[in-house]
């Protein structure tokens, strides 16, 4: 009898798959040391403040009336956040910079930015 080729013995199995994943657009670079080139200008950036930005949007219409409506409301504003790619900031995710960093001043903005919206939202 022959040897048997094991290679070829199972044909219910797919071929094994080389390739490497497609890259995940949808993640932001890597912060701090991580990522020496960072560049805040692509909007996938925690930091990116988009020319539109500014500290007059309104960024959910419910207002923040007290504790009835606080669930609600937050829930909303994480919504909004997420979706401008701010909540890793508010949640504290994003590292934090030395004082002599160049990001620390644009975090500074960033997160005044956010504080501004959240204050747009909150009942007289």
């Amino acid at each position: 009898m022959a040897p048997s080729n094991n290679r070829n013995q199972n044909t219910n199995q797919p071929p094994p798959n080389n390739s490497q994943p497609p890259p995940n657009h949808d993640q932001p670079p890597p912060t701090g040391s991580q990522n020496p080139t960072i560049n805040i200008n692509l909007p996938n950036h925690p930091l990116y403040l988009h020319p539109n930005d500014h500290p007059g949007l309104i960024l959910i219409s419910k207002k923040l009336t007290g504790s009835e409506n606080y669930s609600s409301w937050k829930r909303s504003m994480m919504i909004a956040l997420n979706a401008k790619n701010k909540i890793k900031i508010v949640i504290g995710e994003l590292n934090e910079h030395t004082v002599e960093s160049k990001e620390r001043s644009l975090r500074e903005r960033t997160n005044d930015m956010i504080i501004s919206w959240i204050l747009n939202t909150i009942s007289d």
